[in-house]
């Protein structure tokens, strides 16, 4: 069984909507997050650029900005 593994959360949500089946999700002992998606062809990694390129990190960024201004009121 070939398998990607990322800490990334938005880029785990970039591979979800792209179609790539999560296997596992769990948050480790250090505090990371862990995110395993079944990969045969080996492409997760490939889309990489297109994560990059895309909105996606920007919307990412305003999620982070909008909780921390939640927690921090």
């Amino acid at each position: 069984l070939k398998t990607y593994e990322t800490a990334d959360l938005a880029f785990a949500a970039f591979l979800c909507m792209r179609g790539f089946r999560l296997i596992t999700a769990k948050k480790l002992p250090s505090g990371k997050f862990s995110f395993v998606f079944d990969d045969p062809s080996q492409a997760a990694m490939s889309m990489l650029p297109q994560f990059l390129s895309s909105e996606f990190p920007i919307f990412d960024n305003f999620i982070k900005i909008l909780k921390k201004r939640i927690y921090t009121i």
